[in-house]
């Protein structure tokens, strides 16, 4: 310590400041090309969310979700119980149906109508699990296995456990599988004359609207070396806490006669026992329900609300970032 505080010394004040603060830069950028400032990074892109959460929830998506109480009096729903929810939401006329739930095989009694239904109300989009090379997937439901009435609803879990990306697409090498939040959000947009299209300036990304949403880099932002696999966006958490209603609310008439019309309407689990709840950057967690909701209302604020995609600097960006801030220390 005392041979390099001679030498700077004799280099004189100013290019001491310099050959300074081109060290501590060095030492900052290989920090963080080492991951160690990834979670100082997070707390302030969550901190970032919290500040822009809107007081207001958007209202054009809808959640239907069973209580604890209702999982535990009969879980999972036969096919006919099913049906008749389904019958009910869809008599209030939406848009489109997202059923959060697995179904990939029969649950009598009840299974012929339910397959009857889903196959005549095209409102319908069923979920399936994409699964991991560790871990299975799951199929949707039979009656909507072909065609593009199906989406998946993996999550992406950051290092610390907790969701910050969503998954629009994911290939397996023969298929490219749509979310279930991005198939709900391009039926409200078909209906309201927005189709998708090429992106600008690179035509391989998706284009809603005026805006085209580029895939996540591996490397912006709080991430180093992050797996980009898939399309994958920042969630921005601006939906607000979703209008919610149970199962009960729905088969008892207890719904507001206009809740559900034209809207996107999400069905599926909000109780512990069935540890479908993820950490978020709101500082709470968040069934999967409410975080497919939140994906497709950023889509729809994307495509019709010209709202702009949260967008990251990336490694180079933050590189010379972190060397202009050091030179200007130096020169002062």
């Amino acid at each position: 310590m005392t041979r390099l505080r001679t030498a700077l010394l004799r280099l004189g004040p100013l290019p001491a400041a310099l050959l300074l603060a081109a060290l501590v830069a060095a030492g900052l950028i290989a920090a963080r090309a080492g991951g160690a400032l990834q979670a100082l990074e997070w707390l302030v892109h969550d901190r970032y969310l919290r500040l822009q959460a809107p007081a207001e929830p958007d209202p054009r998506i809808v959640l239907i979700a069973a209580s604890e109480a209702e999982v535990r009096r009969q879980w999972p729903l036969p096919d006919a119980a099913l049906a008749e929810l389904l019958a009910a939401v869809l008599a209030q006329a939406p848009h489109a149906v997202g059923l959060d739930i697995y179904r990939d095989h029969p649950i009598p009694p009840g299974t012929a109508q339910f397959d009857a239904l889903l196959r005549a109300r095209p409102e319908i989009v069923g979920a399936l699990k994409f699964g991991t090379p560790g871990q299975h997937g799951v199929a949707p439901p039979p009656a909507l296995a072909e065609g593009e009435r199906t989406g998946f609803t993996d999550m992406l879990l950051d290092a610390d456990a907790s969701v910050r990306r969503a998954l629009l697409f994911l290939d397996d090498g023969g298929e490219v599988r749509y979310a279930l939040a991005l198939r709900l959000a391009l039926r409200y947009l078909a209906a309201h004359g927005v189709q998708p299209q090429p992106g600008t300036p690179d035509p391989a990304h998706l284009r809603l609207g005026p805006t085209t949403l580029a895939p996540l880099d591996g490397d912006a932002g709080p991430y180093v070396g992050a797996d980009a696999g898939g399309y994958q966006i920042l969630l921005d958490f601006r939906a607000g806490p979703l209008p919610r209603f149970s199962f009960a609310d729905v088969l008892e008439g207890r719904l507001p006669p206009q809740a559900l019309r034209e809207r996107i309407v999400l069905i599926g689990v909000a109780a512990e026992s069935v540890r479908d709840e993820f950490t978020t950057p709101l500082a709470e967690r968040m069934p999967g329900l409410a975080l497919h909701g939140q994906l497709a209302s950023q889509l729809l604020r994307t495509a019709l609300d010209g709202a702009r995609p949260l967008r990251l600097p990336g490694a180079l960006a933050q590189a010379l970032w972190i060397a202009a801030w050091a030179g200007l220390g130096a020169a002062l």
